[in-house]
């Protein structure tokens, strides 16, 4: 990234904390721009990214916003911000690659813990190398999907958008690979972890396993941020099922208004953060 691209990605990332990113059309304006110091390679490159190396697949969805715009999902960068605090452990599942899981790691300080999992091979590399590049020494990246069973799955991968990749997608475009399935209840037991205070869970639908698979140790965790994928990955008897595990345990709430989320809340037909705080 040239120096002139980084300091407009700077002033543009101050100036949407202010009045002016409210004003119509900035956003159209601040794309068009930053369209212009777009990566001309399809190999992976390490760019800057608030104070860190940061591995990314040009081409790739994710990465071509993070590189244009320096954040992605604001709201999730939000919530982190507010729930991850110094000491904490947690647990960044669909991590991608990891522009949350650095968040993470500002967060919880040299005395907490973060756990990434990526199951995509190509991705999890790009994740191990962000990482290493950067000396992070509090970071495990593991390279699995979480699931209620262990075992192998299939991986279906977006050739334009790594991100959605899914083990519940089946689209004839999209490449399958196999990879290993394992349980969050049998990590979390083998590695000792006695709490777990964050979970950013953003997985394509296979959210309703990881749930199913953690139902009985909902005790261990503090607070959960999910991505609910409703009509694309997940049936609303599904959406259901998430809603009455969760509610058991604690409160859920819609995210960014923080209002008490409800069943119908669930089951809408677009992706949406859910803010799920324990007892």
């Amino acid at each position: 990234m040239s120096n002139i691209s980084r300091a407009f990605h700077l002033i543009a990332d101050k100036l949407h904390e202010t009045p002016i990113s409210k004003i119509p059309g900035t956003d159209a304006v601040y794309t068009t721009i930053s369209d212009f110091f777009a990566p001309t390679t399809d190999e992976p490159m390490s760019i800057d990214y608030r104070g860190y190396d940061l591995q990314i697949q040009p081409g790739d969805f994710v990465s071509d916003q993070i590189y244009k715009q320096q954040y992605y999902e604001r709201e999730v960068s939000e919530v982190i911000k507010e729930w991850v605090t110094e000491g904490s452990t947690a647990f960044d599942i669909g991590a991608h690659i990891g522009h949350h899981t650095l968040m993470m790691h500002d967060q919880v300080g040299k005395e907490g813990r973060v756990y990434a999992f990526e199951p995509n091979p190509e991705i999890a590399d790009l994740l191990r190398q962000t990482v290493r590049m950067n000396s992070v020494t509090n970071v495990e990246v593991e390279q699995s999907v979480l699931s209620d069973e262990a075992g192998f799955v299939n991986l279906y991968v977006d050739p334009e958008n790594s991100g959605s990749s899914s083990v519940k997608s089946s689209e004839e475009e999209n490449e399958q690979i196999e990879v290993e399935s394992i349980q969050l209840s049998e990590y979390i037991a083998e590695n000792e972890i006695n709490h777990i205070d964050f979970v950013k869970m953003d997985v394509q639908g296979a959210e309703i396993n990881i749930i199913r698979d953690i139902s009985q140790q909902l005790d261990w965790f503090e607070t959960i941020l999910l991505e609910v994928h409703t009509g694309t990955y997940l049936s609303d008897s599904e959406a259901e099922e998430i809603h009455m595990v969760l509610d058991k345990k604690g409160t859920l709430y819609t995210i960014p208004n923080m209002e008490e989320c409800g069943i119908e809340d669930m089951k809408q037909k677009t992706d949406h953060h859910i803010l799920w705080l324990s007892d």
